[in-house]
């Protein structure tokens, strides 16, 4: 099971990948309001449990195993805004 700041590190390179936009250690950093030495750390982790991977256009992507805990995350995130919405009065 992955950490909840595993969890942002992915969606997020998930996410940019998707929109073809190149991902260096400032963006994450600056997205999640975390310090660099932090994301360098978390980085090298999600490479060696082979989550992502260094890409020369990109700077990161997701592995297929990456890929595939991304898009499961966004649909939990998903299901969970629905009811959100739908049940609870949340705009």
């Amino acid at each position: 099971k992955m950490s909840i700041n595993q969890e942002d590190y992915i969606k997020y390179i998930f996410e940019k990948n998707q929109v073809q936009e190149k991902i260096t250690n400032k963006d994450i950093a600056t997205y999640l309001g975390v310090s660099a030495p932090s994301v360098t750390e978390m980085v090298a982790r999600l490479i060696k449990v082979g989550k992502i991977q260094r890409d020369g256009e990109l700077g990161l992507m997701p592995t297929s195993l990456g890929q595939e805990e991304a898009k499961e995350l966004i649909r939990k995130h998903r299901l969970w805004e629905v009811f959100l919405v739908n049940y609870l009065g949340y705009t």
